[in-house]
């Protein structure tokens, strides 16, 4: 268990998955929220690998950039329409249709949002059915909330080997 999300935690963590066989070879992108720690990890350990940056996760950092409190509807509406393009070319227009829409209004926001957009904006290099799995990584939250839950109302899980048993059951209903 780690104590932090710094990189050398998740450096570890990474570590571990490839001296048990994770190559890179086997992976085609790795899906994360924001947090710096697990990109650094990532790109350290599975440098090859494209990164997925969860386009939720890079969203909802846009509104803490925000003056007013009563455009952030508005900017959301914006911002999402880019990760619900066609293309990643109708993306990057959307990327430029709101810096200009933006950036009178909202200079900052404008402005920090599209740093690094492109690791939001990997996914389209995917196959196009598989684009609403990947772009985000939510469903993985999701199924670990349910997990979390499931392991309050349950006390069982004592070692190791009963968690995986357990995550296992979990995936088999779900």
């Amino acid at each position: 268990m780690a104590i932090s999300e710094k990189a050398i935690h998740w450096q570890v963590f990474l570590d571990n998955l490839y001296r048990r066989g994770l190559e890179s070879k086997q992976l085609k992108l790795i899906v994360t929220d924001s947090a710096g720690g697990l990109l650094d990890a990532a790109r350290t350990v599975y440098g090859t690998v494209p990164l997925q940056v969860c386009w939720v996760h890079h969203q909802r950092n846009l509104v803490k950039y925000l003056k007013k409190r009563s455009h952030r509807k508005a900017v959301c509406v914006d911002a999402i329409a880019m990760f619900m393009a066609d293309n990643h070319r109708q993306a990057l227009k959307l990327i430029q249709t709101f810096q200009y829409r933006w950036h009178p209004k909202e200079p900052r926001a404008a402005r920090i949002f599209p740093k690094d957009i492109d690791l939001s904006l990997t996914f389209y290099s995917q196959p196009k059915d598989k684009w609403k799995q990947l772009a985000s990584n939510n469903l993985i939250e999701r199924q670990m909330r349910e997990f979390r839950r499931r392991i309050k109302l349950i006390d069982l899980f004592r070692d190791e080997k009963k968690v995986v048993k357990g995550l296992y059951l979990l995936n088999l209903n779900n």
